[in-house]
Formats: structure tokens, sequence, C-alpha cells
């Protein structure tokens, strides 16, 4: 079994928790869960910027759309791997900016 859980990062509390069993692969659903928890706070704060972060289960199209279309922003932290890292040396190495 596995959770995947959803915190207030200024309170700390917990806004959603599901338990799942241990074969479900981490971004399977994020969505569905996310989506809730999104609607809430755009609900409760309507023209407040609405910002979330997450591991790299939670790097699936569907929530960046989801968020995108809401105007929410998200930082997501992928897993290291040769094509991310390649794209990194590349911006790293790259003129500034004047």
């Amino acid at each position: 079994m596995n959770f995947i859980r959803c915190f207030d990062g200024l309170t700390g509390d917990c806004l959603r928790a599901e338990l799942r069993a241990g074969n479900v692969y981490t971004s399977s659903q994020v969505v569905r869960f996310m989506g809730p928890v999104l609607e809430r706070y755009q609900s409760w704060a309507p023209k407040a910027l609405i910002v979330f972060r997450g591991d790299s289960g939670f790097a699936v199209p569907g929530l960046f759309e989801l968020a995108e279309t809401k105007g929410h922003k998200y930082a997501i932290r992928l897993k290291a791997n040769a094509r991310l890292h390649s794209a990194a040396q590349a911006m790293a190495t790259a003129s500034p900016l004047p």
C-alpha cells in the first residue's frame, strides 16, 4: 500500500490523502486527485494565484493542462535523466541575457 498526499504549504495541513495499492504508479490518477483540491482553493479565493509543487509522479501532461487552463502555476521536480541533463547543459552554456 502507498499514499498520495497533498499538504498546504503555508499551514502544513493535510488537504487530501488517498491510500492506494502498492503496485499503482505514482502518476496514476493525479489529475483526478488534484482537481478537487485546486477547485476548492479557487472557490475560496477566486482571484488568488494558486501555485503548487509536486514530485516527479505529478509530471503528467493532464495535470499541466489542468493548471494552465485555470491559470495556476506549478513546479514539478523531474527525475534526473540524460535528456534533461543535456537540456540543462545547453541552457547553462548559452550566452547570458543582456
